[in-house]
């Protein structure tokens, strides 16, 4: 909440804590002139009735003045949050686009290597072709640089692969997915892990 509708709300909520107590005052008084049968009682709760009625309207109409003198300014508040909002959001979009075109660079990086694993391989296999070894008995594993894009419950290999319902949940609801949670943890638990003190260092006394 900005600084405007905060004040705007403060003082409704004084006006609105007056006229709760009224109200309640005047249904205590409803329900004793349901009860009592002389009529000279009931006259007078009439009339302090017709009394808080009278002061429910001049708080009413105080409170509706009072706060719309505020609006300019509520207004004028909301306009400035909404702007720095829009420039945070666009300045946000444009750093998103720079972590997709050094994600996307990264992935490059990944073929690249790939690439070079496979020239390898082919290179070592060209070699062995004139001497009449399997290279089969001597291979290099080349389904171990694969990469998995888009599948998100591959047990070992979790995707790299920007999920387009994991986007759309987080911008939608904000709620980030599970495995998003765990890895932050594991980050936290490496972090506090590095910082313990070795405790098996004995102190050494000073003589």
């Amino acid at each position: 909440m900005y600084p405007e509708i905060k004040h705007f709300n403060s003082i409704k909520q004084e006006y609105d804590d007056k006229l709760a107590v009224l109200y309640k005052k005047r249904e205590q008084i409803e329900q004793k002139i349901a009860r009592v049968n002389i009529i000279n009682n009931e006259r007078s709760l009439t009339k302090k009735i017709k009394n808080i009625n009278d002061e429910i309207l001049d708080i009413n109409k105080s409170k509706n003045q009072r706060l719309q003198k505020l609006v300019p300014y509520l207004l004028a508040g909301k306009q400035r949050e909404v702007a720095a909002a829009t420039k945070k959001f666009t300045q946000m979009s444009k750093d998103i686009i720079r972590f997709r075109a050094e994600y996307l660079l990264l992935i490059q990086q990944l073929y690249e290597v790939q690439q070079y694993a496979q020239d390898i391989e082919t290179a070592f296999k060209d070699s062995l072709e004139s001497i009449e070894t399997d290279p089969q008995q001597i291979d290099i594993n080349i389904d171990l640089l694969e990469i998995n894009l888009h599948d998100p419950i591959h047990p070992n290999n979790p995707p790299l692969g920007i999920l387009e319902k994991e986007v759309q949940q987080v911008y939608k609801t904000g709620k980030l997915p599970e495995w998003l949670h765990s890895y932050i943890a594991n980050l936290h638990s490496n972090l506090n892990e590095n910082f313990k003190p070795n405790r098996n260092k004995k102190n050494k006394r000073l003589k």
